[in-house]
């Protein structure tokens, strides 16, 4: 699926109809960015799986490590200047890993009657909005130094403001439920798609993460 239409996908899929939130914790992007140099950016990477964003939801916490993987690979390939077209690739897989966990999360908040899944939804809708915004970007533009640095705030944005909060204050309203975390299982992409919350031509290929992605550059 070219980079274009994963774009499309990414925005228009369900709950990113909601209004996109605004307030104060909802520019942290671009406050940083005026603070930093794109060399200060970049020399926070790489993203891991720290004990302040471990949300005790195996499930959850396994998406979580795709994630952050996918993006080091993006800055990686960026930073090490090679061919534009592989940097779109690893772009795509990161946008369409993140569409599959964002509907996946959103399914689970939905069955477990999560009071606090409008905020959530919202959270997850400004992320893709700003997804699409560095996407439309890297088409013009390609792997720049300003591309990258953008991709590295989005994530910190991310951690900051969405797992350290949102995502581990669902995880504390799930376990109060008495729900077994340890078994719980996050939504297939087919029963997804079959629900509407995600595009019917979603490319399958983006949930297998970074082994995906491996195999497509072999």
């Amino acid at each position: 699926m070219p980079l274009a239409r994963i774009v499309v996908s990414a925005v228009a899929f369900p709950t990113a109809r909601n209004k996109v939130c605004s307030g104060k914790n909802f520019s942290t992007s671009c406050r940083l960015k005026r603070r930093r140099t794109s060399a200060e950016i970049l020399a926070m990477r790489p993203f891991s799986m720290t004990p302040d964003l471990v949300t005790e939801i195996p499930a959850i916490d396994q998406q979580h490590s795709e994630l952050f993987n996918l993006a080091n690979e993006v800055v990686d390939v960026a930073d090490r200047q090679l061919d534009p077209e592989l940097f779109r690739l690893t772009l795509s897989f990161l946008v369409g890993y993140t569409v599959y966990h964002f509907a996946a999360e959103e399914a689970v908040m939905a069955v477990v009657g999560y009071d606090g899944r409008g905020y959530h939804a919202s959270v997850h809708a400004r992320l893709r909005a700003e997804v699409a915004d560095i996407v439309a970007r890297v088409q013009q533009q390609g792997p720049c130094e300003e591309s990258k640095a953008d991709i590295v705030l989005l994530l910190e944005d991310w951690i900051m403001l969405h797992v350290r909060e949102a995502d581990r204050a669902l995880a504390r309203f799930v376990r109060a439920q008495a729900i077994d975390v340890k078994t719980l299982t996050l939504p297939t992409i087919a029963s997804l798609k079959s629900c509407g919350a995600v595009p019917a031509d979603f490319d399958d290929r983006f949930v297998g993460g970074l082994a995906g992605l491996r195999r497509e550059q072999s």
